[in-house]
């Protein structure tokens, strides 16, 4: 699709070169055609960072070229230090990707194979689960095992403190499987964890050796690592969550060692933008190697799928992976066919539906779709509320202003959910209580207004 300014243009072209040369200069840096995207983008993003939605980077490549890369808020409140593009954010289970690149990486030398059992690596594992599970089951969520959120103890602190690498791999091998390996494809952090371990059983290395040895050293990922509470790590963001009275609270503590090679990586949106065009070169990974990262079954670290921009029609293939984790939230979409690139770090873990609100409006920037939104998402103002300790007067704005906004269940249910995360439960039965009454059909309301009572009365 021709952008209007090239359009307009094209008549001139036909005068000569002089002509052509101007046509050329709306592409040089700086231009007035780059110029008018960065005002786009900026003036998209705006309203998210106004009320509170979003905080952190971005990062904007068309057609392999980065076009926009700016942080918004701040990444330590209490210095007043500002987000830049050079600030490395936790970026949660985006982790995976690098993981299931790794072990490809691996099978290419021929110390792995897909069809290695837990078994073969790690024969202290539950045997009966461990002969059934592959390498390939686990990178595509297809072991049967469960989320680690319903392990007993997990939400009371009983791995808070030190863990090691075993004991954890014993506390996987005693949950019982959901399904038989192979059966469906169901997403869990413990496999990957898994992962980890059977990387440092193949290679005689620690997993995050392997990780800088193998991937990022050679893709020159120097901003890129394994978090640990105890490093002085420069230019470390830290994470926030909504405090209950307004305003915000630093993340609780969490034990990143029982993440491992699932979600305890941090970066930078500059240094995954190297990351994503290191994916589509052969120097790193060979074509057989990404047909599995990129199998539209597999979702190997990727889920690969169309990205629909709106009602457009338009529907560029995208590759995504992303991640959540107290205070910090991560998204990377690549559209491959036009190597487009949209990559999202937070520090105040923008929720799922927000962030991937914000990667489509920006998308439809790079893909020339008309944005034709008139009204505020109404999860904006709620979110807007709850951080200046106000949520009962933004649902009375609401309720006095209704056809300034749009009602969504979905990104009603992502802000009321975090208020359960961070076990602000009065919040969250409020929110639920305002879902209900608008989506009365909605089963996940229902069922995590009742989490959100007993919370309440604990």
């Amino acid at each position: 699709m021709k952008s209007p300014i090239i359009k307009n243009v094209l008549p001139v072209l036909r005068a000569g070169l002089s002509a052509t040369l101007v046509m050329l200069s709306l592409f040089l840096p700086g231009s007035v055609y780059a110029d008018s995207l960065i005002n786009e983008i900026e003036a998209v993003i705006k309203p998210y960072v106004s009320h509170h939605v979003f905080s952190g980077a971005v990062l904007v490549a068309k057609n392999g070229k980065v076009i926009y890369q700016q942080g918004h808020g701040l990444a330590n409140r209490e210095w007043k230090l500002s987000n830049t593009p050079q600030v490395k954010f936790q970026i949660a289970s985006m982790t995976k990707s690098f993981t299931a690149a790794l072990i490809l990486k691996l099978v290419e030398q021929d110390k792995l194979s897909l069809d290695d059992t837990i078994s073969q690596h790690l024969p202290e594992f539950d045997q009966k689960k461990g002969e059934k599970i592959t390498i390939a089951h686990i990178l595509s969520h297809r072991t049967g095992l469960p989320r680690a959120f319903i392990i007993p103890g997990w939400f009371t602190g009983k791995f808070s403190g030190q863990v090691s690498n075993k004991e954890f791999a014993d506390v996987i091998g005693k949950q019982d499987l959901l399904f038989e390996p192979g059966a469906e494809a169901r997403y869990t952090n413990l496999g990957y964890f898994l992962l980890g371990l059977i990387i440092e059983s193949a290679t005689g290395q620690t997993y995050e050796q392997v990780l800088q040895q193998q991937l990022l050293t050679p893709l020159n990922l120097m901003d890129t690592g394994i978090a640990h509470h105890s490093s002085v790590l420069s230019l470390r963001a830290s994470g926030y969550r909504v405090a209950k009275s307004g305003g915000y609270k630093n993340q609780s503590y969490i034990n990143l060692k029982v993440f491992g090679a699932g979600s305890a990586m941090y970066s930078t949106v500059q240094d995954l933008f190297k990351w994503d065009q290191a994916l589509y070169g052969a120097d790193f990974l060979n074509a057989e190697s990404k047909k599995f990262l990129f199998g539209p079954r597999e979702n190997f670290g990727f889920y690969v799928q169309k990205f629909p921009l709106g009602y457009s029609g338009i529907e560029p293939n995208s590759t995504i992976t992303n991640g959540e984790l107290l205070g910090f939230s991560s998204v990377m979409t690549r559209f491959v066919d036009q190597k487009h690139t949209i990559i999202i770090l937070s520090n105040n873990a923008i929720n799922s539906t927000e962030k991937f609100r914000l990667t489509l409006d920006i998308a439809k920037i790079l893909y020339n779709v008309k944005n034709d939104k008139t009204k505020l998402p109404i999860s904006f103002l709620f979110t807007k509320g709850l951080v200046n300790g106000e949520l009962g007067e933004s649902i009375k704005t609401y309720r006095e202003n209704k056809s300034l906004y749009v009602v969504e269940e979905a990104a009603l249910i992502s802000v009321a959910q975090q208020q359960l995360w961070s076990r602000q439960s009065e919040n969250a039965v409020e929110l639920f209580n305002f879902i209900i009454e608008h989506f009365p059909d909605s089963a996940q309301a229902k069922r995590l207004l009742t989490e959100a009572k007993a919370q309440k009365e604990n």
